[in-house]
């Protein structure tokens, strides 16, 4: 009876939503009915009077309301729904998020628009700009400023990102139960509902979540919405209730500068970073997110941290081409030299017996062991270059160990003299034994197969691959 009293208390919190749940409701507190008999008459027995074990009754039921209620109060971000409710604050302790670059104007509004006096309630942030210009970016800044930064007004804080197209897809008791965790603590929370406009345009399951929006909510909880522009004009303006708690605050690409900086924030962070990005990469970068025709309408810093993916795979797809092309040749010409003996002996059927066709069929030996000596090299360079991407997976290994042990020691200040020795095994023995022997049979196989193997993201590699991005403009 005791066990199941707790199950109770959770269901009245998760109404039903279909005629199986219904039933299975229904099976559960007659469960609990005959339970609740079974276990009155034992403590009848125990007790020998019905006011002993009312009171009993009574204290335990006090005891577990206390008890759900302290669940609840010490819930705050560990929200259910994990695939929609995303504490931010937790991606910050991992070292998956770094502070926020530039924004100085946008960050200005939404203080601005988050501040008030105690009489007051928070007004809504809308923050609309084009997709990719760093919305979330921002907010992730927030989260790591409510973990590292104590003049922050937003230190101690939790930040949940909240995705409201997969919200969407769920009942609006989904909703509730985020409230439900930070009930009483409306003001050490902040709600970044991501792709807003989502809200206004769907119409189905749910109803608009615009409407749950504004009769959910409470007002005294910092919240921010993330929409573009035409969204914003087309489908959440024209809802005058809820834009009067708005606040707009709108936002443009971010400059090369500032793009600049996330871009390598986001080669810091990145644990596998299996690849070194050389300085001159970032401006070669920058060239070819403005001037590249599929990039160029993009917008900051999307486009160049998609950019940089894509820079990167290109180095680990790499491969040597110089035997490939000249095994294709010679397979061209014994094509051409078979074809030239065909039509020979066509026309003459001693023709191989002369001393022309002696020398031509002497010539197809030649070429035919010439071809099996190619593919020989062509296998043994595979295997060479196989030993190569082994130790590249190995350094992407060692780094993100290194990187775990760092976050390890960032999270756990106790475990400080065990991460730092298994640090400084990983930085100072393991990983330059590693990068030594990668350079040593990178510059073998280019002595041997007069090919530079790619090892490191530059703007040499980043020409190479947008060539018409860096040609010299020509004066008309």
């Amino acid at each position: 009876l005791l066990g199941t009293l707790p199950s109770v208390l959770a269901l009245l919190h998760t109404p039903p939503s279909t005629i199986m749940e219904v039933q299975g409701y229904l099976y559960f507190y007659i469960h609990f009915y005959e339970g609740y008999k079974k276990g009155r008459q034992y403590l009848l027995e125990y007790f020998g009077s019905m006011q002993k074990v009312y009171t009993v009754a009574a204290l335990t039921l006090v005891t577990l309301l206390a008890l759900n209620y302290m669940k609840n109060w010490l819930r705050l971000g560990l929200c259910d729904h994990i695939s929609i409710f995303e504490n931010l604050n937790l991606k910050v302790k991992g070292g998956l998020i770094g502070p926020s670059v530039g924004r100085i104007d946008e960050r200005k509004k939404l203080d601005n628009c988050w501040a008030k006096s105690i009489d007051q309630k928070y007004r809504i942030a809308m923050i609309v700009g084009p997709t990719g210009c760093g919305k979330t970016q921002m907010i992730e800044g927030i989260a790591w400023e409510a973990e590292n930064d104590p003049a922050s007004p937003y230190y101690g804080k939790k930040v949940y990102q909240i995705n409201t197209a997969d919200l969407l897809n769920h009942k609006p008791y989904v909703l509730d139960s985020l409230l439900l965790d930070i009930k009483g603590h409306e003001d050490d929370a902040i709600l970044f509902f991501d792709e807003a406009h989502s809200a206004a345009v769907s119409q189905v399951k749910v109803g608009s979540l615009l409407q749950l929006f504004k009769t959910k909510l409470p007002q005294n909880v910092r919240i921010g919405l993330a929409t573009t522009r035409l969204e914003f004009d087309q489908y959440i303006k024209p809802d005058v209730a809820f834009t009067d708690r708005v606040e707009e605050i709108p936002m443009e690409s971010l400059s090369d500068d500032n793009t600049r900086a996330v871009v390598k924030n986001a080669v810091r962070q990145d644990e596998e970073q299996a690849l070194e990005v050389h300085e001159s990469a970032y401006d070669a970068l920058l060239k070819v997110a403005a001037t590249d025709p599929a990039y160029a309408k993009r917008v900051n810093p999307r486009k160049s941290l998609q950019l940089i993916q894509k820079l990167s795979s290109s180095v680990f797809q790499w491969t040597p081409s110089l035997l490939a092309q000249t095994l294709n040749q010679a397979l061209r010409e014994e094509k051409t030299t078979l074809d030239e003996i065909r039509e020979a002996s066509r026309q003459n059927e001693n023709w191989s017996n002369s001393p022309t066709g002696k020398q031509v069929v002497s010539h197809l030996l030649a070429q035919r062991q010439s071809i099996q000596k190619l593919r020989e090299q062509i296998i043994a360079q595979q295997q060479q270059l196989e030993k190569i991407r082994h130790l590249q997976k190995l350094q992407m290994i060692y780094r993100k160990r290194m990187n775990e042990v760092i976050h390890l020691l960032a999270a756990n200040p106790q475990h400080q003299e065990k991460a730092e020795k298994n640090f400084l095994l990983l930085k100072f023995m393991l990983l330059p034994q590693v990068q030594q022997a990668l350079r040593e049979e990178a510059n073998s196989f280019e002595k041997e197969y007069k090919e530079k193997v790619p090892l490191v993201l530059d703007a040499e590699w980043i020409m190479s691959q947008f060539p018409a991005c860096f040609q010299a403009t020509k004066p008309t």
